[in-house]
């Protein structure tokens, strides 16, 4: 295949079939890859979707994913494994977002076996290389939107103190509620537990409850008002329900944070993946390191923070994974 061009003529969308909110960072990777490849973006029929369902849920092992690179391919983002059936009898190429057990890797090695794919962590790429050393799949971290990007972070107001926007972890949570106790003059805001769809409720020690997210651009601004910004990764302190996979890698959070302008602070495995975070998001291992970046943070400025981020974010934005896909197919544009 190294010496084959590759056409990828189309960009296969869930948008008119799921509108749960963390569906809507998928939708923007979807649009820089349409716009740099010169694809369209096609939709999913309704009966088409509802058929495959179907089938796909009582024959799980009656289809494949091929590929026949004669032909244009189309490309498309999988956020649950299972959801391959939607995509048989497609000319096409996975990004697996969501891996997180060796019945999945399995599956997958089953279904698409030498075949192109891409996962979206190093320690999930390892362990399809471990299980098939024939296996197509390669690694492509995941990424931010070209659109956020600012120079000095211009597009953001910084109103707000320090923000840990969507899931919570549990440790970070804490320590940031006992730095509160002793500097009330603090604004922080979380995410309550629960939610209905993606759609999480928020608490400012400040103003009280401000409501839920309904969309990615009340996230995005409300993300891009905070100067400081927890974050952390799945696979640590148990803050993703029933991981015992042990696979640990950074969320989009990561790369939103620090494209809106937030001094980072994190709790994250260290891992040869998570290596690549350390410079620009300090490991909090201890409440008083925790504090004392977060009173760094509060403290520092958008030009100092930029010059720090610069290149990080640069590396990290979709149009940067596109030109990956791009090399690595000799893609045909």
């Amino acid at each position: 295949m190294d010496t084959i061009a590759i056409t990828i003529d189309s960009v296969i969308s869930k948008r008119n079939m799921d509108d749960r909110v963390f569906f809507d960072v998928c939708f923007e990777w979807e649009d820089i890859i349409a716009d740099i490849l010169h694809a369209k973006i096609v939709s999913f029929n309704k009966l088409e979707y509802i058929y495959k369902r179907i089938k796909g849920k009582f024959f799980p092992w009656g289809y494949n994913i091929t590929q026949d690179y004669k032909y244009p391919l189309a490309v498309f983002f999988v956020m649950s494994y299972t959801d391959l059936k939607y995509y048989y009898g497609k000319n096409a190429l996975p990004i697996f977002l969501d891996i997180w057990s060796d019945e999945a890797i399995k599956f997958v090695d089953r279904k698409l076996g030498s075949s192109f794919f891409y996962v979206t962590s190093l320690d999930v790429y390892n362990r399809f290389v471990d299980l098939n050393k024939l296996s197509g799949a390669h690694y492509m971290p995941l990424s931010v939107s070209d659109k956020y990007f600012s120079e000095y972070f211009d597009k953001y107001e910084k109103t707000v103190d320090v923000i840990q926007i969507g899931r919570r972890n549990e440790v970070l949570h804490r320590w940031m509620l006992d730095y509160v106790k002793n500097n009330p003059d603090i604004e922080y805001i979380y995410s309550q537990e629960g939610n209905t769809r993606g759609k999480l409720n928020y608490i400012s020690t400040r103003k009280g409850n401000i409501g839920k997210i309904v969309n990615r651009e009340q996230y995005i601004k409300l993300l891009g008002s905070a100067k400081v910004s927890l974050v952390s990764t799945p696979g640590v302190d148990n803050s993703r329900e029933n991981n015992k996979f042990g696979v640990d890698f950074p969320t989009p959070r990561f790369y939103e944070s620090a494209v809106t302008g937030n001094y980072m602070i994190g709790r994250y495995t260290n891992n040869s993946e998570n290596e690549r975070i350390e410079r620009v998001c300090p490991l909090a291992s201890d409440y008083d390191f925790f504090c004392n970046e977060i009173s760094r943070g509060i403290s520092t400025s958008k030009a100092e923070l930029y010059r720090k981020y610069k290149d990080f974010i640069i590396s990290n934005m979709t149009s940067c994974r596109v030109r990956q896909l791009i090399n690595d197919l000799h893609i045909n544009i």
